[in-house]
């Protein structure tokens, strides 16, 4: 776990689960209940019941609905990876690695199986809580998207448990994250009820369902890149983004700093702590140039989920926020799996300096080992963790 910052975000249960599939159930009783991002709600984390991951009814059995009249068996391959229509079965077809989605600019890393649809009773023959959503809505969105939009068919996912390789067919390059529901709904307003199987989120009712979540430019096909703020994979090249990096936020809406990604606002306890350039990730994995992905959105959350893209470091000296220190893993195998020795983060203790060192006894990474920029490194130092209750607040595309 991160040593002692404000973070408390990164907790031993949750940080099995990024390595392990079977423990992402587990929750630590100082886990922050919520975590906000300017409009989110409290009920964010609520999903339907069930996963959705595969096709709803044997042959010969009931109607399924939606499908007019079609009852589907077998293992499903909706939201699987393709290359071509032959791997997606029933009437599926293959959005590929290098196509643009309909109507839109962006193609799913790796591709994907899909169908086009016009509400969720089109897609539920191929999974009990498939969501029709639209890819037009980056993972999180200040607000829905009031047009009629072309639409697909997804995976239905539930934030939390289960976790890893039982979350999105285990594909790292998708992550369960919010869609809202056709037509829009609001919830912003007193008295405003989501329908059953749906949650407010950021004024609008939304269903959970695995969508595309490219985290690096590896992930995408040759001659794209990865666009961090839709999550999709773009030709040519995209505007970096400086993971950890200090920025203006809605002081300067219209600065460029983060390239594609977000200026995040992170506070504790009603106390505002930074401003930072992050990008919308896959709870896990690597993420943009330097990053990991560990910075949980929505609660529960475990591997699989979205989540937010945060600096990986050696030392203090590798940390671009200047109140920013660089805290150990707490073992060997985040640090391997991470591969950095350690995660900036910002110390209340020390109020920032992240660049011109810390402490000796503020825990932190003083000695640069094993070069800079957070790839690459080994752990031989660990650190204990402090419990802040560390929200993200106020997100916004720069």
């Amino acid at each position: 776990m991160v040593g002692r910052g404000w973070v408390s975000w990164l907790l031993a249960g949750v940080v099995t689960s990024l390595l392990m599939a079977s423990c992402g159930d587990t929750k630590k009783d100082n886990q922050p209940s919520t975590m906000t991002d300017g409009g989110s709600n409290a009920a964010a984390g609520r999903s339907s019941d069930a996963g959705g991951d595969g096709p709803v009814a044997s042959a010969g059995g009931e109607n399924a609905g939606g499908g007019g009249g079609i009852v589907f068996s077998g293992n499903g391959t909706l939201g699987r990876h393709c290359t071509a229509d032959e791997d997606c079965k029933f009437t599926l077809k293959c959005l590929g690695a290098d196509q643009d989605y309909p109507g839109g600019t962006g193609a799913p890393p790796h591709g994907m199986c899909t169908l086009d649809c016009e509400k969720d009773d089109d897609c539920r023959p191929f999974g009990e809580t498939a969501v029709c959503g639209t890819l037009d809505e980056a993972p999180i969105m200040l607000n829905a998207s009031m047009d009629h939009g072309r639409r697909l068919c997804m995976q239905g996912c539930t934030f939390g448990a289960p976790s890893g390789e039982s979350k999105c067919w285990g594909q790292r390059d998708m992550a369960c994250r919010p869609f809202a529901i056709e037509p829009a709904v609001s919830c912003l307003k007193a008295g405003e009820k989501c329908p059953d199987g749906t949650f407010c989120f950021r004024g609008a009712c939304r269903e959970a369902a695995c969508g595309p979540r490219c985290n690096t430019d590896a992930d995408c096909a040759e001659g794209r890149s990865c666009n961090a703020y839709s999550g999709l994979c773009d030709e040519g090249s995209q505007p970096a983004v400086p993971i950890g990096a200090e920025c203006p936020g809605d002081e300067d809406p219209n600065s460029t700093v983060c390239g594609n990604g977000t200026c995040l606002l992170l506070s504790a306890d009603g106390v505002n702590v930074k401003r930072m350039c992050t990008q919308t990730c896959t709870l896990g994995t690597l993420c943009g140039d330097s990053g990991a992905c560990v910075f949980a959105r929505l609660d529960p959350y475990a591997a699989g989920d979205i989540g937010y893209c945060v600096q990986r470091c050696n030392c203090n000296a590798d940390c671009l926020h200047p109140d920013d220190h660089c805290y150990p893993w707490e073992t060997s195998l985040l640090a391997d799996h991470f591969q950095s020795r350690g995660i900036c983060d910002a110390s209340p203790d020390q109020g920032g300096g992240g660049a011109g060192g810390a402490a000796p006894d503020d825990g932190s990474l003083t000695s640069c080992e094993s070069g800079v920029g957070g790839a690459g490194g080994n752990a031989n130092e660990a650190g204990s963790p402090s419990s802040a209750g560390l929200g993200g607040q106020g997100g916004q595309k720069n």
